[in-house]
């Protein structure tokens, strides 16, 4: 339902007013395209919404905050457009426009990997196994779950010999015990 009154807002307010097509013919030279200046396109009125490297260059409702009104008053430098500034009638028409326009919501973009960073990590829950006397840390009950999933069993717990010898190959570097 949202959609649908954006949709008809866009095109009644931005379509058929003169006011996109006079900031394509005055400003589509350096912001229209792939290399719009600035990342700042003015082929439609999402891409005023969605803005430049400076930001959004629509504030819906406040047209006054609008960085597009900033720079065609001189408010933000530099004024534009280069060379010859707008008349007055066309940016008060331009802020009147932007001054009706609803407020829309912001809309976040999804970063999986960002997401998955911030995320508080919880403890998975432990497997249950049937030789519950082997387990000594909640790794092990995995590791036997494991096991006992393939049918097999734990090796008998080293002796400190055997342990003491492979300690002892390591650090030679024997790979061979």
């Amino acid at each position: 339902m949202r959609l649908c009154i954006v949709v008809v807002f866009s095109t009644l307010a931005w379509g058929q007013d003169p006011l996109l097509p006079l900031l394509k013919q005055q400003c589509g030279g350096c912001h229209t395209g792939s290399q719009a200046q600035g990342g700042l396109s003015m082929d439609s009125i999402d891409a005023l919404r969605k803005g430049g490297k400076h930001g959004p260059a629509l504030t819906p409702g406040a047209g006054a905050q609008s960085l597009l009104v900033q720079h065609m008053t001189g408010e933000k430098t530099p004024r534009m457009p280069l060379g010859s500034p707008l008349a007055a009638g066309a940016i008060e028409a331009v802020t009147a426009a932007i001054n009706a326009m609803p407020a829309m919501p912001a809309v976040a973009k999804k970063d999986a990997h960002f997401d998955w960073l911030l995320r508080v990590p919880t403890a998975g829950q432990v497997p249950p196994t049937k030789r519950t006397g082997w387990i000594k840390n909640p790794i092990d009950a995995f590791v036997l779950a494991n096991l006992e999933k393939q049918g097999m069993t734990p090796a008998a717990e080293a002796s400190r010999r055997a342990l003491l010898r492979r300690i002892a190959a390591h650090s030679r570097g024997d790979a061979g015990l």
